[in-house]
């Protein structure tokens, strides 16, 4: 057994579990992004998209999975 505290293991086991989490939640967001563009007609930049893709329940981060 490795020399490990225990809040150091916690934490790894959740940095994983959120991972495999992102993975298996993952949409494509470059395809929301298109959409949401098309849709008006090339006309909203990256605030109305952000609010549109967070309205949607989506999460909208520099961190995103």
């Amino acid at each position: 057994m490795r020399d490990v505290s225990a809040s150091g293991f916690y934490r790894w086991i959740n940095a994983a579990a959120t991972q495999v989490a992102c993975m298996v939640a993952d949409e494509d967001p470059g395809a929301w992004i298109e959409e949401i563009h098309e849709e008006a007609n090339g006309t909203y930049g990256v605030a109305r998209i952000t609010r549109d893709v967070q309205g949607a329940g989506r999460p909208v981060t520099v961190w995103s999975c």
